[in-house]
């Protein structure tokens, strides 16, 4: 028959039956399985998820852990054998000041050590961020500023996030800049 006349009571008990598992249970319930996911065009500024990030090297796309920016995030897969990077950019409405934020999820396996470039009008910087500290102490923030740099209206906003020399899972999710 179609799949679309399939009937789905006869179907659900058969595989039950074939011991499938339909409806997951948290036998934990002293765990916050509660999930944060925030649609991008939400937030104010100009915010680039990691769905059009340009990405280059071996991430994975995953939404395990429970809060993040739009429909999951990337991870590298703790993978060592190749550098991948994620390019983050943005075309900004003017020159001027403007606050960089980024988000990922944290997790005690991820990286201590993710390396972070941001390419402003001026300047290269580079940073360093732990990403299985939270991005905020509040829980309903999943972003963390970089600071604030000039950017030009002419050129993109750029920023970098690679898993070089890392000792996790790199993870990448959004990143915001916000006019000062």
């Amino acid at each position: 028959v179609p799949v679309q006349d399939v009937d789905y009571l006869k179907l659900r008990r058969r595989l039950e039956q074939d011991g499938q598992v339909l409806d997951y249970v948290d036998r934990n319930p002293s765990r916050n399985t509660k999930k944060t996911i925030i649609p991008p065009q939400r937030l104010p500024g100009i915010v680039v998820d990691n769905q059009s990030a340009k990405l280059s090297g071996n991430w994975k796309y995953s939404s395990a852990t429970p809060s993040y920016v739009g429909s999951g995030y990337r991870h590298d897969g703790e993978d060592k054998t190749r550098i991948s990077t994620a390019q983050f950019e943005a075309t900004l409405p003017r020159s001027g000041q403007y606050e960089v934020l980024i988000s990922w999820p944290a997790h005690p396996n991820r990286s201590s050590n993710t390396k972070v470039q941001i390419v402003s009008a001026n300047a290269t910087t580079e940073k360093t961020i732990d990403q299985r500290e939270k991005p905020s102490e509040q829980t309903d923030q999943l972003f963390r500023s970089l600071g604030s740099y000039t950017f030009s209206a002419n050129k993109p906003a750029i920023l970098v996030v690679s898993n070089e020399g890392t000792d996790g899972y790199t993870v990448v999710d959004a990143v915001q800049w916000l006019v000062k």
